[in-house]
């Protein structure tokens, strides 16, 4: 090496030490992030802090919520964040156990949502979801209820159009202050939303003050006089869309505004027969001339519910779905105009259903059935109506998948279902799944 060139190996040889003094003490910063908060702001650049907050959030588990809790509000702003969820943020809570007798320390929803007062101007979408339902199926904690200060914050947050809350609790009236004073509002979603008897007592006349403000709601009355669930939305669609999910085993259907077009009921067994045919009578003679759509769970065989039962009163009803329920088809659906969908599961061997009944619909499009013993009926005079475009004009997709008893004794249904996956096919333009299944007796 001549006198006159630069002696690069020293340069070489100092920079593992720079990157290692860098890494070193990166990590001190984030071993006692929690002791240095305003400190963050007046010695570390913006870009560091980023980078700082990102490996934390890597880190939590190591660090500790707490100590990430207290430096949140000094390693990241969130100036321009318009979508959160708590669920991103599931270690920093304080969980406090069902014992009472311990907790792991960090913040409350609270103070949480105070966070986010202060330092998200922007958010927009809010999600709030139990921390544990992110990272463990265990309750072990005490659930979180939103008190009145959370929903106070809410209402602070002025730019927020969504909110979700899932597997956390709100009162009823604190769920109504959000959906009628929130400026911005969009959409709200809640699955347990408390109630109390007082509050039954006027829960109709409330929600009906919210028709002209959300023209799409879902009503969730599986856990009524409990709880129960609301999902309210501005679509501007038109047409007003309501939806509800019930049981026969109480008044819930009565406690909510009418003129629903989707409605999904399921027979808990727990009511005398005879009330619980006179309550479903009721229900379908009552609401069945808005339905479009309807969905009958665990419907007993001693109800003696049949398709006449249901038609007669639903007279624009399109799509039926049908899911371990009894229910007589002796009678022809052909009068039954506008049925475009037909879905049917039920896995009781002593259960039986007749295609010929369920095509005679003329409107059809869709079929999709799991079960025993489908039988064609009159198998002859069926093909020839199909094949002669009498009956399944509009067509498009079918799925079946025939059960059967694995005895080894010949069924006959599989040959039939086979025979008519063929008269279909030959149509053309209809997606067709037509399968026998072998089912072990147990």
């Amino acid at each position: 090496m001549s006198g006159n060139e630069p002696d690069n190996r020293r340069v070489v040889r100092f920079i593992p030490e720079l990157l290692s003094l860098q890494k070193s003490a990166m990590n001190t910063v984030i071993t006692n992030i929690g002791g240095y908060r305003e400190l963050i702001t007046k010695k570390i650049s913006p870009p560091m802090r980023k980078t700082l907050y990102n490996r934390a959030m890597e880190e939590i588990d190591e660090i500790g919520g707490d100590k990430v809790w207290a430096a949140l509000p000094y390693l990241e702003q969130h100036k321009t964040t318009e979508n959160i969820s708590t669920k991103d943020f599931a270690s920093m809570f304080r969980l406090e156990s069902v014992l009472g007798t311990n907790f792991r320390p960090g913040a409350t929803m609270e103070e949480f949502l105070q966070y986010l007062v202060e330092c998200v101007p922007n958010l927009r979408q809010l999600e709030i979801q139990d921390p544990r339902t992110s990272r463990s199926k265990k309750r072990t904690y005490n659930k979180i209820e939103l008190q009145p200060l959370a929903t106070g914050l809410l209402l602070k947050m002025k730019n927020l159009t969504q909110v979700s809350l899932n597997d956390v609790s709100i009162q009823f009236s604190g769920f109504v202050s959000v959906c009628t004073d929130s400026q911005n509002l969009q959409s709200i979603k809640a699955k347990e939303i408390s109630i109390d008897k007082k509050t039954i007592i006027s829960m109709k006349n409330i929600l009906e003050t919210l028709d002209s403000k959300f023209d799409y709601q879902e009503y969730n009355g599986q856990m009524f006089p409990i709880q129960i669930g609301i999902t309210l939305k501005k679509t501007n669609a038109g047409m007003p869309f309501r939806k509800v999910t019930a049981t026969l085993s109480d008044d819930f259907l009565d406690r909510i505004p009418s003129r629903f077009m989707h409605l999904q009921i399921c027979s808990m067994g727990n009511r005398d027969i005879v009330c619980e045919r006179n309550y479903l009578l009721r229900i379908l003679e009552k609401e069945g001339a808005n339905l479009k759509t309807l969905g009958l769970k665990f419907i007993r065989r001693a109800l003696n519910l049949t398709f006449k039962d249901i038609f007669e009163h639903c007279n624009e009803l399109e799509t039926l779905n049908l899911f371990q329920s009894f229910i007589s088809e002796n009678d022809s659906i052909a009068s039954f105009g506008q049925l475009k969908k037909f879905e049917w599961e039920n896995t009781n061997r002593n259960v039986s259903l007749r295609l010929a009944t369920i095509f005679s619909a003329p409107l059809l499009q869709e079929v999709d059935i799991i079960s025993f013993n489908i039988k064609l009926g009159d198998k002859d005079s069926l093909f020839s109506k199909i094949s002669n475009r009498m009956i399944l004009t509009n067509f498009t997709k079918i799925q079946i998948q025939n059960l059967v008893n694995n005895i080894g004794e010949y069924d006959p249904s599989i040959e039939e279902m086979a025979e008519l996956e063929s008269v279909l096919n030959s149509l053309g333009g209809i997606e067709v799944s037509i399968r026998s299944i072998f089912v072990r007796l147990g």
